[in-house]
């Protein structure tokens, strides 16, 4: 009998340690994910500003405006800059929360009800991300571009930064929110980071 209880603790032991192995690799994944999509914003950002100018520049120095500005900046650029950080908010707990109602629960509760508010933002997320790629599909099956006067504009590529912000964004959700109310997986997180206590 206790050779038993032993081997069902050493057991569940091992089944703690592979959970909290794994979830350090798909952790560490996703922070190589979210720091490369923020430098990718970062330098869509510089680009943009620079295109801008030029742009500016162009029209009232010399009076001729760069072709496709504003298209190129509406249909990259911003979106990069909206949907790609969405993953470091989502990780850093940094979306606005209306605290009425939570502020003053006791942190163990606290804790239950962030998570289950996480597992909420990953389902929705995740029915997002569906949409989106359907999307992105299409607009890449059907060559979605924009007439500019001079030329074309593929615009299909930037669709594809929509799934992959907001996907990154759900998985962060679906792991803090694992965290948050099995202990068992890693360490556990906070109720909300950026909340004062």
């Amino acid at each position: 009998m206790a050779g038993q209880a032993t081997q069902l603790s050493q057991t569940r032991f091992a089944l703690h340690l592979k959970n909290k192995v794994g979830m350090k690799h798909v952790l560490k994944a996703l922070d190589c994910l979210n720091s490369t999509m923020l430098v990718v914003s970062g330098i869509a950002f510089a680009i943009m500003a620079i295109h801008i100018v030029a742009d500016v520049c162009g029209r009232y120095l010399f009076k001729t405006p760069l072709p496709g500005t504003v298209e190129i900046v509406a249909d990259y650029y911003m979106v990069t800059l909206v949907f790609l950080p969405l993953a470091y908010v989502q990780k850093r707990d940094k979306h606005f929360v209306a605290g009425i109602f939570t502020d003053h629960l006791p942190l163990r509760m606290l804790r239950r009800v962030t998570g289950v508010t996480d597992l909420a933002m990953a389902a929705v997320t995740a029915l997002l991300t569906w949409a989106a790629v359907s999307a992105a599909i299409h607009a890449t099956r059907s060559g979605e571009h924009v007439q500019m006067a001079e030329f074309l504009l593929p615009v299909w590529p930037g669709r594809w930064l929509v799934p992959l912000g907001i996907g990154a964004m759900c998985l962060y959700a679906l792991t803090n929110g694992l965290r948050r109310l099995v202990p068992a997986l890693g360490r556990e997180l906070p109720p909300q980071i950026g909340s004062v206590r």
